[in-house]
């Protein structure tokens, strides 16, 4: 057996938070950054960088003409090692037309691609960006349903019996594994094997609730048929109102919404073709920009490929990142910490809900009588005395502003 209801102590890795008035300490920052993702760029672009600056230097990569500028090689040339230049001599007036030889290389058309790549990055990070906040927008909603339906079932099922009692209990119970099982949902890890891993579904769900949701598929759309079973008990036993169930099924049918929101984020990658022509543009231009920087940067080249890389390829993983905002990725949503809340806040309502004298006993309290003085005088003060109607219930005043 296991506990109706349980406020889980787990441990999770919170979303990351910081200071965005501390540059240094945030320009510093390791965890959460996307330098790892892109080390392997950035170490590639520094080494092809140094390899074209050595090519460069010793006029391996081409060749210059009378006034020491830069000029591509044609093909006809033949690189002579004894004397480390470039021998033309077999070359004919047709190789130059041919080859173009002697022009030098036009740098717009690659400062125009960079400005276009630059567009469809930005493109690329506002539509991930949009998914961040669409996917905490729907977590929210859902965050909203399992709280009302948890305050619902902890203060409006009438009834001592020790079946409402535990069926109170239970409902809780299932509102936070209805959380749990969205969480693995999400992430994809809905095989039998994930189910019995997961330390939070072991906790809160029964062998044979475990057993039913290893062969379905939606398993947050399960817990949420074995709420409404529920539900649907108390209204034909007369444990609720028709308006306390109308309530209840709204907090439901808002659970289903959530699951449809999020899901939509989850299962709805960037288009394919998208993001293979933006890859394949980003890995063409950064790594043939060594070549073309080279006649200006020199020795430079590397560090300078390495910094353009940074940019590009950076932007890139950033909205690689928060594309999926279910995962478990640094900056991703924290899922696990808001379902650690929800069982605090389900645990904090039926302890609420338990019997701690009448309402009788309350106004009777000197502390509260002495604040609603106090409150009296304050209205009195701002405007002016008021009509009282004032009656006894067994023995307390109860005074009432007209």
């Amino acid at each position: 057996g296991i506990s109706p209801v349980l406020a889980l102590r787990l441990s999770f890795s919170s979303m990351i938070t910081y200071d965005s008035g501390n540059i240094f300490k945030v320009i510093f920052a390791w965890k959460g950054s996307v330098i790892p993702r892109i080390a392997w760029h950035l170490i590639a672009s520094l080494v092809l960088g140094f390899l074209v600056a050595v090519l460069w230097y010793f006029d391996l990569y081409g060749r210059k003409d009378a006034t020491g500028q830069y000029i591509c090689p044609r093909a006809c040339e033949v690189f002579n090692m004894t004397t480390m230049l470039w021998d033309d001599s077999q070359c004919t007036p047709a190789d130059t037309v041919l080859y173009g030889c002697g022009t030098p290389v036009d740098k717009q058309v690659y400062t125009l691609i960079g400005v276009a790549i630059s567009f469809l990055l930005v493109f690329r990070s506002n539509l991930s960006y949009g998914r961040y906040w669409e996917g905490r927008g729907h977590l929210g909603a859902v965050m909203k349903a399992t709280r009302d339906l948890a305050r619902h079932c902890s203060f409006f099922i009438d009834g001592a019996e020790e079946e409402v009692v535990y069926l109170r209990k239970d409902m809780l119970r299932l509102i936070q594994l209805y959380f749990h099982v969205l969480r693995l949902h999400l992430r994809k890890e809905t095989s039998p094997a994930a189910l019995e891993n997961d330390e939070a579904v072991r906790e809160l769900a029964t062998d044979e609730e475990i057993n039913d949701l290893k062969e379905r598929k939606r398993l947050p759309l399960v817990i949420v048929g074995y709420l409404s079973r529920r539900l649907s008990w108390l209204l034909h036993n007369t444990k609720v109102n028709e308006l306390t169930y109308q309530s209840m099924d709204d907090c439901i049918s808002e659970l289903i919404g959530g699951f449809n929101g999020v899901d939509k984020v989850a299962s709805t990658p960037l288009p394919f073709p998208y993001a293979q022509m933006l890859f394949i543009f980003l890995m063409l231009y950064c790594y043939s920009a060594p070549f073309m920087l080279v006649p200006f940067y020199h020795w430079g080249t590397p560090f300078v490929c390495m910094i353009i890389s940074f940019a590009f390829f950076g932007i890139n993983a950033i909205g690689l990142e928060i594309e999926d905002p279910f995962g478990t990725d640094a900056n991703d949503l924290p899922i696990d910490n808001m379902g650690k809340a929800l069982g605090g806040d389900c645990e904090m309502y039926l302890d609420l809900s338990a019997p701690r004298g009448d309402v009788k006993a309350a106004l009777g309290n000197m502390a509260a009588a002495g604040a609603i003085a106090r409150m009296e005088k304050i209205w009195e003060s701002q405007h002016g005395p008021k009509h009282r109607d004032v009656r006894s219930e067994e023995g307390i005043e109860l005074e009432v502003r007209a």
